[in-house]
């Protein structure tokens, strides 16, 4: 109980949540040989005519705080050299020819930002308060030195906002969402996992979900098992519960098994399970965790 308690306590306000790390392999990989990439941006954040002065600065300081990120991890690749041409004050959509870009810099590749956004979504409802996730997603194309040849590198990242204070109600949170410049700090964090997401065929990268749980009395015991580190001990309590006449709590049993697993690296059976709590009564949490286990 203690080892429960602790954890719930270092916790933020808001749905309990179990730290998943997840461990990407290098898929692709830049070259053999000594290796140039010139990071540009290319997306024009005027073009979203977002007109609140303060909301477009968290957009940019996001975006911008993502193509950091770029280089920053870049640079952690052996014989990789990299060129940042972006200026953090003006942040203006760079139109210059890749290809000249990358003879100017004698570079094998040019990384550009083609698409930034950033909102916060409802992410669940439980006992009548409203929680909310960051939406962050940033688009590259790397371009070969030619400028004609590209690959498209996406990310997306969706994290748990802490201590929310809502005001608004509960039905006024299904259609009004905090607005992004009140969560300037969760927005660039969640960039910097956006960005590490797009480029991670080509890292040795570490991902870490913040995996919300449900706390049902039912799954306390097996709640308990999984904050002091013991999953096999949570599986074979959750495992029964799955035959719950109860459709939703039998859904909710899968879903915190799907978490167990995924700790465990067990990323097939967490899809199994995860899959299984969506079909038995369908939630966010499941869906998002289904989603994310497909690239894992």
């Amino acid at each position: 109980m203690a080892l429960l308690t602790l954890a719930m306590e270092n916790q933020p306000s808001g749905p309990p949540y179990l730290t998943v790390p997840v461990y990407y392999a290098p898929k692709n990989y830049l070259g053999k040989d000594s290796t140039t990439i010139v990071l540009i941006n290319q997306t024009d954040l005027d073009e979203t005519k977002v007109s609140n002065q303060k909301k477009l600065g968290t957009l940019r300081s996001a975006a911008y705080n993502s193509l950091k990120t770029a280089e920053t991890q870049l640079k952690q690749l052996p014989h990789v050299r990299v060129v940042n041409l972006v200026d953090s004050a003006a942040f203006k959509a760079n139109t210059d020819s890749v290809k000249l870009i990358a003879t100017k810099y004698n570079a094998q590749h040019v990384l550009a930002l083609k698409n930034f956004s950033a909102d916060i979504t409802l992410s669940d409802v439980q006992s009548s308060n409203p929680y909310f996730n960051t939406d962050i997603r940033a688009d590259f194309k790397l371009y070969e030195s030619n400028g004609a040849f590209y690959q498209k590198l996406r990310g997306t990242a969706s994290d748990i906002i802490p201590d929310v204070n809502y005001t608004l109600g509960f039905y006024a949170a299904l259609y009004i969402h905090p607005p992004i410049e009140q969560h300037k700090a969760s927005i660039d964090s969640s960039a910097h996992n956006a960005t590490v997401d797009a480029l991670k065929n080509y890292m040795y990268t570490s991902v870490s979900h913040d995996r919300p749980l449900y706390n049902d009395h039912f799954l306390m015991d097996a709640l308990k098992k999984m904050y002091a580190g013991d999953m096999d001990a949570a599986i074979v309590l959750l495992k029964p519960l799955l035959l719950h006449k109860n459709m939703k709590k039998a859904s909710k049993a899968a879903y915190n098994l799907a978490v167990a697993y995924e700790s465990k690296g067990d990323i097939e059976t967490a899809a199994t399970m995860a899959q299984l709590s969506v079909s038995k009564f369908n939630n966010e949490y499941a869906t998002t965790i289904l989603e994310d286990l497909k690239t894992e």
